[in-house]
């Protein structure tokens, strides 16, 4: 009789592996990545008050020897982390991507998380890629293009600004990132997204609104004016007896 071939090692790693076993690896992953966005922001902030004095650190050959001093609080990995994010990528925008790491540790660690992670992914690189170009644009106008190392929109941040205000000019690249401002809106936010969409449906609801409360208003008011009236009567019936008798009399 033939034999069936021994599966290789993967499968047979993959099948001694139990369901609770995978559930406490996933757990794992998501305390892993967790610490790693705490480093990220850490490292971040850090970066935003020490890369002046760090900055040496760069094209020093024996930056990690011991000997060798950084003022960040996440240490030297952690001044070139925060250098790489804060200068060389999105500025102040790569705060963002801290967000992305938050839903990734949340997804690993509760197998749930507030968005799908594609979604969160392609909403925190977008959302730091328009941030990056903003800042860039008004540190531009400004002329402090410089902070951080590299400006506060970062490397990419001012190689995107300074492209698409060759090309288009300073007026038209105010009105480009108001609509990549206002798109990315829409797809982040379900409630601006009917607001934008549905504006004359909104204010049709409020008009019939504000129609019903006037309506009700003045129903209560003519309740009240009928029975301050029938109050009245009945407080002063010998008025209403004399009137009887004067127009009998008549």
């Amino acid at each position: 009789p033939e034999q069936n071939p021994r599966p290789g090692l993967i499968t047979r790693i993959k099948n001694s592996i139990t369901q609770e076993r995978k559930s406490q690896l996933r757990k794992v992953a998501g305390l892993i990545v967790a610490a790693f966005a705490v480093f990220t922001l850490i490292a971040s902030l850090s970066y935003l008050f020490t890369w002046q004095s760090d900055q040496s650190l760069l094209s020093d050959s024996e930056m990690m020897d011991s000997s060798v001093q950084v003022n960040n609080s996440a240490g030297k990995l952690g001044y070139s982390w925060g250098h790489f994010l804060v200068c060389k990528c999105f500025g102040l925008g790569s705060f963002v991507l801290i967000v992305l790491l938050v839903f990734i540790a949340m997804k690993l660690y509760f197998c749930k998380s507030p968005v799908s992670l594609g979604r969160a992914g392609l909403l925190t690189i977008s959302g730091a890629m328009i941030l990056s170009l903003l800042l860039s644009f008004v540190a531009g106008l400004a002329g402090n293009d410089i902070a951080f190392g590299g400006g506060l929109g970062g490397n990419c941040g001012y190689a995107m600004s300074h492209w698409i205000t060759n090309l288009i000019g300073n007026v038209m690249t105010v009105i480009l990132i108001f609509i990549f401002s206002v798109i990315w809106l829409l797809f982040a936010s379900d409630r601006f997204s009917r607001w934008i969409v549905a504006p004359r449906k909104v204010r049709q609801d409020v008009a019939g609104a504000e129609a019903e409360a006037e309506e009700s208003c003045a129903g209560a008011e003519q309740k009240e004016t009928s029975y301050c009236h029938s109050c009245s009567q009945d407080a002063h019936p010998e008025y209403e007896t004399e009137t009887e008798s004067g127009t009998g009399a008549v």
